[in-house]
């Protein structure tokens, strides 16, 4: 309870008109009581909430003259005069409808209340979960309570466990990229696997790159393309600090083409041996002519004549024979076909061609 009043206002005040606050220079504020009055200029401050000995704020803005170092009074209030604000804050509080809405609600085991609308409530269930997930001090219990607990690491095995990105090599490429500039720097990277975006000059797909260091002087670097339309291919090269060699082929392709008027359908198989020897077989299906021979053109040239054989598939039921005769060249090879009694026959034939590729 505040003392009885005697006229006791030291130091001055600090007020701002449109603001709560008072701001007090060899003030006491700790010797009044909330809803005691500051007088300023004529003007009533009920003090609501008092910090410290120099701070407190009023329940209402100030509205007189803004100013500093301004005289005051305290009047303080009789405890009647202060039950009768509180009861009056209290039965505002009361004819909101809200503590009506609470009292409204009937309560029961493991039932929540809630507002619906201002002044409306309604009860939902609360069960033992709930509460318990309620209960959890932070993420990482709440998520063992939710049984959402992740991997340990991308290999963890636990039953129930989450699985994060990369999980066993699933969702998450397990390399990790490298610029062109690490790749042409000799000593850059240490033995291991990576993954490229592109390299400059040669393909503008994603590689991995096998990085391979047997001596303190020399890099092997190998990379394996692993989209586009070069899906598979592979290059091969050496790199020293003088710098990086050529890129060589170390791969197998497959390839089909069509020649129309030029000859018959064909499919050829090229092995690189290095960046510019490949051994190559080439196969079709075709067929000789009662006439006259035939010539195949291969569906891709070679370096030199290949070796060529023919064998019959359909067309007679005679003892027959398909060969070619001695004009092949690196890109066709004469067909001809015979019966026993040495008469040209028109028949199905399958053909082979192997050799260096052009």
């Amino acid at each position: 309870m505040a003392t009885p009043f005697v006229p006791y206002h030291p130091g001055t005040v600090q007020v701002t008109n449109g603001s709560k606050a008072i701001v007090g220079t060899g003030t006491n504020f700790l010797a009044y009581d909330p809803y005691d009055e500051i007088v300023v200029d004529g003007y009533s401050m009920l003090l609501d909430t008092i910090t410290d000995a120099t701070h407190a704020t009023a329940k209402f803005n100030y509205l007189g003259g803004s100013g500093s170092g301004k005289a005051y009074e305290w009047v303080p209030q009789s405890d009647v005069t202060k039950a009768l604000t509180l009861f009056q804050s209290l039965s505002a509080a009361f004819t909101s409808g809200n503590v009506q809405a609470l009292a409204g609600l009937t309560g029961a085991a493991d039932k929540l209340g809630y507002f619906t609308g201002a002044g409306t409530m309604a009860v939902t269930a609360f069960t033992a979960f709930a509460r318990q997930l309620l209960d959890d001090a932070n993420a990482a219990t709440a998520q063992a309570t939710l049984q959402l607990v992740k991997q340990v690491n991308s290999l963890d095995a636990t039953a129930g466990r989450l699985l994060t990105v990369g999980a066993f090599g699933v969702g998450a490429s397990p390399l990790a990229d490298i610029t062109q500039a690490q790749l042409d720097t000799y000593n850059s990277l240490p033995t291991g696997t990576y993954r490229i975006p592109s390299i400059a000059g040669l393909t503008g797909a994603y590689c991995n790159v096998e990085i391979f260091c047997p001596t303190s002087v020399l890099t092997l670097q190998r990379i394996t393309i692993i989209s586009g339309i070069d899906l598979g291919k592979s290059y091969f090269r050496t790199i020293t600090a003088s710098g990086p060699s050529a890129w060589f082929k170390v791969y197998t392709q497959l390839d089909s083409a069509v020649y129309g008027n030029a000859g018959p359908a064909g499919t050829f198989f090229k092995f690189y041996i290095n960046n510019t020897v490949a051994f190559q077989v080439c196969w079709a299906t075709t067929a000789t002519s009662s006439t006259d021979d035939v010539t195949w053109t291969f569906p891709a040239a070679f370096s030199s004549p290949p070796i060529c054989l023919a064998n019959p598939i359909t067309g007679t039921t005679q003892n027959v024979s398909t060969f070619f005769r001695n004009s092949i060249s690196a890109t066709a090879g004469v067909l001809t076909g015979y019966n026993q009694a040495g008469s040209r026959l028109a028949m199905t034939t399958g053909v082979l061609a192997m050799g260096l590729a052009a």
